[in-house]
């Protein structure tokens, strides 16, 4: 008795389009039915273009009476880009019993992924890619720096789909090209940030290491405080964006080691009280660059640094 199958429909694994890169290995599934009222071994072939490029082996299944079965087909794409047509060729005991050609054909290319970049808000920044293409290859990375324009400092990265990095508050990033970004990089407007820095004049001679407190008016209240540095060098303090409220009091202390013990060689506090005993009235006036005077014991505006 001869047999009979149908190709009823014929995709590729986890693909909804026959595309594929050179040399991959895909599985088309392959939907046969079994139109007559017998089971027979049935065997058959998928090769790509007539005469064939690449072939499966010979994959060998039954199918029930009156059913459908899905029989997989390995095959490894051929390495030269180009399109393909499937063909399947189904046997009866070596005989062939049926020559399918499938509806789409195999697009064999290497896979190119777009990447859009947007501003937000726009004329924010820009954003500079690297490297630069119109498509880029699967797997290709890609590097991304955001930079503001004046006004603007960078706020995260964001964009659709959700890539790895989107998020991020880092001005640079990579992206890895395995599917289509549209990446946003949001910036923000920026926020001035408003310092003061104070320098020491004539210090002890001792004294190698020195602190800076800054007060609103009370012990208790400071509002920043910096850590021990080289007495040569400078206190730069920095707010924003709500800022300070002047005058603000100092409290400066002037160390002979760094390490604990300190041994404290100098010190004036301008936020105890009157009856404290280091007490000076000291203020600084607003922002900017300052000297303290330690042989005047007096604030002193630096106009120059």
């Amino acid at each position: 008795m001869r047999g009979q199958v149908i190709l009823k429909n014929l995709q590729w694994l986890g693909k909804h389009n026959p595309a594929f890169t050179p040399g991959s290995v895909q599985t088309a599934v392959a939907e046969l039915l079994n139109p007559t009222s017998s089971i027979l071994p049935y065997s058959a072939r998928l090769c790509l273009s007539k005469p064939a490029i690449v072939c499966t082996g010979t994959i060998l299944f039954n199918i029930d009476a009156g059913a459908t079965k899905n029989v997989n087909f390995q095959i490894l794409m051929p390495t030269a880009e180009g399109t393909y047509p499937v063909h399947l060729d189904i046997f009866s005991n070596s005989e062939l019993l049926e020559a399918y050609r499938a509806d789409e054909d195999v697009v064999v290319s290497l896979l190119k992924y777009t990447l859009e970049v947007a501003i937000e808000p726009p004329g924010a920044g820009y954003v500079v890619k690297s490297p630069v293409k119109a498509t880029y290859s699967a797997g290709e990375l890609v590097t991304l720096t955001a930079h503001p324009y004046s006004g603007y400092e960078f706020d995260h990265w964001g964009g659709w789909p959700p890539y790895p990095g989107v998020g991020s508050t880092s001005p640079s990033i990579p992206i890895t090209m395995d599917a289509d970004w549209w990446v946003v990089a949001a910036f923000r407007e920026a926020v001035p940030v408003k310092v003061v820095t104070v320098r020491l004049k004539n210090p002890p001679s001792r004294g190698n290491y020195w602190q800076l407190v800054l007060f609103n008016k009370v012990w208790g209240d400071s509002v920043r405080v910096g850590k021990h540095i080289p007495v040569g060098e400078a206190m730069t303090l920095e707010t924003r964006p709500a800022g300070w409220t002047f005058p603000l009091y100092i409290d400066i202390m002037v160390y002979e080691l760094n390490v604990s013990p300190y041994n404290i060689v100098y010190e004036v506090q301008s936020a105890y009280g009157q009856d404290w005993p280091d007490y000076k009235n000291i203020t600084i006036p607003n922002y900017g660059s300052f000297y303290y005077n330690v042989a005047t014991g007096k604030i002193e505006k630096i106009t120059v640094i």
